[in-house]
């Protein structure tokens, strides 16, 4: 569960700046 955290954490982060990237284009 730890090992996977950070990489569950990296896609949430890239998810966000994807729907960031869309909204303002």
């Amino acid at each position: 569960m730890f090992g996977l955290a950070p990489y569950d954490h990296y896609i949430l982060i890239m998810w966000k700046c994807t729907a960031i990237i869309v909204f303002i284009c």
